[in-house]
């Protein structure tokens, strides 16, 4: 089976608030930019944070629970995943409210592996972007039954914990060291 991207969820782009508005910022709701997407496991840390004012003034522009996250322009095709209502700059499309027939888990390890198709589906400018509506229309081959997806997920998602965890108690004994 052979699904777009649309077809998944509703598919976001993200929104900066206001940056003049100091009171937007310094809460505790991540606010996702590019750099911020450094691989591992789930996103669960950013270097900014929205207050609920601000969230609430690019509401629209916002993410539902567990998404996955797409850079679109710039660096294209870095790919994370969250498990929690947040807000992404605007060279993020995020995947939100995933239809039932997919399994986030595996929309994210496939997108994960299509870093180069999702650039050779970007407009041709001196800073490479993958439009909204490209993103929408991007198509994700061999998709497995629903049955398959969760078992495909589950296995990866299983590994990345395992890693992260590896991760955190290597950090910790260099810290004791």
């Amino acid at each position: 089976m052979v699904a777009k991207i649309r077809d998944m969820g509703r598919v976001v782009t993200g929104k900066t608030p206001v940056t003049t508005c100091k009171e937007f910022f310094g809460g505790d709701i991540l606010f996702v930019t590019p750099p911020d997407m450094k691989g591992g496991f789930v996103l669960r840390e950013t270097e900014r944070h929205l207050t609920k004012d601000g969230f609430n003034s690019i509401l629209s522009n916002t993410i539902n629970g567990r998404s996955v996250l797409v850079s679109c322009i710039g660096e294209i095709g870095k790919v994370a995943m969250v498990e929690e209502a947040c807000a992404t700059n605007q060279q993020i499309n995020a995947i939100t409210d995933i239809d039932t027939a997919y399994d986030a888990w595996y929309v994210y390890y496939k997108l994960c592996t299509m870093k180069e198709h999702l650039v050779a589906s970007s407009g041709r400018t001196v800073v490479p972007i993958l439009s909204k509506r490209a993103f929408e229309e991007f198509e994700i081959p061999d998709i497995p039954s629903l049955t398959e997806q969760r078992s495909i997920g589950a296995i990866l998602s299983t590994i990345d914990r395992k890693i992260a965890l590896n991760r955190k108690r290597i950090a910790t004994l260099e810290a004791m060291a």
